[in-house]
């Protein structure tokens, strides 16, 4: 993993200013680029990796539709 120092948990935790200047990509100018948001894969994957991190996993599934949560069931269970 590109970042391992944020490990989403089932709670939310804090973000530091380290953390947010690190995953937040052009200091948070989102721009869409070719139907993308910000320029490369690795700054969109470091970016939600910054929000799991702070929001948790447990208020992330409860914000899911329920198909979305069907497809993570699935792709969890095949892992």
């Amino acid at each position: 993993m590109e970042n391992e120092e944020l490990i989403p948990l089932l709670e939310g935790q804090e973000i530091n200013h380290d953390n947010y200047y690190k995953f937040c990509p052009h200091e948070l100018k989102i721009e869409v680029f070719y139907g993308k948001v910000f320029g490369t894969e690795k700054e969109r994957k470091n970016f939600l990796m910054m929000l799991l991190y702070n929001i948790g996993l447990k208020d992330f599934v409860k914000m899911l539709p329920e198909e979305s949560k069907a497809i993570l069931k699935e792709l969890l269970n095949n892992e």
